[in-house]
């Protein structure tokens, strides 16, 4: 499943809205959001994923925690927590994490921070 989302400027930054008022949304917001100040790290982490010795490859940002396994991403939102108090996960694709990555890198060139 493609994910889409459109771009908004907060305080001078973009950011990634996902449609639907949901977890899922809030989710992939806060994996873009993460990728606006780690774009490289994330993007790397999820190229080397394939050849790693040692699975998952994680990477840990103010947003979220990132688990990288061949076939998907496990993205957890740090902030967002269900009813249960647990942090909300959205899996992906390994493919569709580095096609959001990738667009969202696009985003970035095209919209230099200003905040």
């Amino acid at each position: 499943m493609a994910h889409q989302f459109k771009v908004v400027n907060v305080a001078g930054t973009p950011r990634a809205m996902f449609e639907g008022d949901n977890e899922e949304a809030w989710v992939l917001g806060c994996f873009l959001g993460e990728a606006t100040s780690f774009h490289s790290v994330m993007l790397d982490a999820v190229e080397r994923v394939t050849t790693a010795e040692q699975h998952p490859v994680q990477f840990a940002g103010n947003e979220i925690f990132l688990d990288l396994y061949p076939d998907r991403a496990v993205i957890a939102a740090q902030w967002i927590k269900d009813d249960a108090g647990n942090e909300c996960e959205v899996t992906i694709t390994l493919d569709e994490a580095r096609q959001l990555l990738t667009e969202w890198g696009e985003v970035l060139s095209q919209h230099p921070r200003t905040g």
